[in-house]
């Protein structure tokens, strides 16, 4: 998505009888399924790449209905009888210094780099050969791992056996989430401190798409307060969303000016 304009949306599903909570369940209890839902309050460029981010919020606010909240590039579909759809447009006006409460779910990793065997070396440049592409300097493999992963790892090599002992979920994702969110910031142009954000629901994802690819993705729910300090920069982030898995409901970043 490029920066222009964009629309905020709401996506409600009406009603609470068996029927409208069996399609809850359903919509919610796969990944994949949920994108392709998702996917289907923009039907009118089939050819279209993905121009929308999405977060689903099982608010009380909205009387505990299924809800998404979605910023786009074009407006979705309103016209259903299973969903109730608000949309406004999308335009926020920013200035450094501006003060922002927060909630983002996001799938935080790091990138390492991993030499390849002799084999995957030789097929990856006969691909690039093949499509007439460059050989970069560096032709080790970028391999992605989420921080809560790596900072157990890093635990476990610290205390051997005993790392058990020595572990908190809540301390080491607080702990590694706020790290990677502090460095999404400085990119991004927002600044955070570690005493107004938290880091929590860590939660691993599997699922299998259409095609039967197997996909895996860990996430973490951020909340908290921040402050522009790069409008141009965080106004990217606010309509291009923040880290990977942005087609399963990670990277959009809702705010509340405060």
């Amino acid at each position: 998505m490029t920066q222009g304009s964009h629309y905020f949306s709401r996506l409600r599903l009406k009603g609470d009888t068996a029927d409208i909570r069996a399609l809850a369940r359903i919509a919610t209890s796969d990944l994949y399924r949920e994108h392709r839902m998702v996917w289907q309050f923009f039907p009118k460029d089939a050819d279209a790449q993905r121009d929308f981010l999405y977060r689903r919020e099982e608010s009380q606010g909205s009387g505990g209905a299924l809800t998404y909240f979605v910023v786009s590039r074009r407006p979705p579909d309103p016209d259903s009888s299973l969903w109730s759809v608000e949309t406004k447009a999308y335009a926020p006006v920013l200035h450094a210094g501006d003060q922002f409460e927060f909630s983002l779910r996001a799938n935080p990793v790091v990138h390492r780099k991993e030499t390849r065997s002799p084999e995957a070396e030789a097929a990856f440049l006969a691909r690039r050969q093949f499509e007439s592409r460059a050989v970069p300097r560096d032709t080790r493999s970028r391999k992605r791992d989420d921080v809560v992963f790596v900072a157990k790892q890093k635990l476990k090599a610290a205390f051997g056996d005993a790392w058990k002992y020595e572990y908190n979920a809540t301390v080491l994702e607080n702990a590694a989430g706020f790290a990677w969110i502090e460095a999404q910031g400085e990119r991004l142009g927002f600044a955070v401190t570690d005493d107004e954000v938290s880091a929590s629901s860590y939660q691993q994802e599997r699922f299998t798409t259409r095609s039967g690819n197997k996909t895996e993705f860990s996430r973490l729910d951020f909340s908290g307060r921040l402050t522009v300090t790069d409008p141009e920069c965080f106004h990217k982030a606010l309509l291009e969303g923040i880290g990977p898995a942005k087609a399963f409901g990670c990277g959009l970043l809702l705010v509340r000016r405060v």
